[in-house]
């Protein structure tokens, strides 16, 4: 399996998959994006998720273990790489075309870490509510 992907132009996540909403930034991610996911987005091996009040007080949809909102993949040296993915979007998601239907759903965006293999090293931990980040060392990778 090879997933399309197409250079977005973005300073900051420079590839995006065709078919899915997924951003890299670095070639060499789309390795471990394919170890990582279905072609429909499904998420494999997944590694499950640690359930914090922080966060589940907030969670207005339901979770499956897909990307349907957004990912991104970032290399944080050769050997690792960060994994984020939003579970919910914030409610200017919802807006349709006349400006109606926003809710006031804040975006939550919960984090893993992979080898180069694409084996995950931990399950699913809160990065951000709304923008704001709960994980200082992931600070610069917190914002979609």
């Amino acid at each position: 399996m090879a997933f399309a992907y197409k250079n977005t132009g973005h300073v900051l996540s420079f590839f995006r998959l065709e078919e899915l909403p997924v951003f890299f930034s670095d070639l060499q991610c789309l390795e471990v994006i394919e170890a990582v996911l279905e072609e429909d987005g499904r998420i494999k091996n997944f590694p499950g998720v640690l359930e914090e009040e922080s966060w589940l007080k907030k969670k207005r949809v339901a979770l499956f273990p897909d990307v349907r909102y957004e990912a991104q993949f970032w290399p944080l040296d050769e050997e690792e790489y960060l994994m984020k993915w939003m579970i919910q979007p914030s409610g200017w998601y919802w807006v349709e075309e006349y400006g109606f239907e926003r809710t006031s759903d804040e975006s939550i965006v919960l984090y893993s870490i992979l080898d180069a293999a694409g084996n995950f090293k931990q399950e699913f931990r809160l990065l951000s509510i709304g923008g704001r980040c709960y994980q200082p060392e992931f600070e610069a990778y917190s914002h979609f």
